[in-house]
């Protein structure tokens, strides 16, 4: 289980660099685009298998 969470932070912090990266916006507020979208919920759900 614990390699999941840590793959999960991994894939988190990814895509928060490319938000990043791609329009330009401040990390925090990558961050919290993220975390707010269906995306974020998907990663997090170690049943899906996603």
């Amino acid at each position: 289980m614990m390699k999941e969470k840590q793959m999960i932070e991994y894939m988190i912090q990814d895509l928060v660099e490319i938000i990043v990266d791609v329009p330009k916006i401040e990390y925090d507020a990558a961050m919290a685009m993220l975390y707010a979208s269906s995306v974020y919920d998907k990663i997090s759900d170690i049943e899906t298998g996603t």
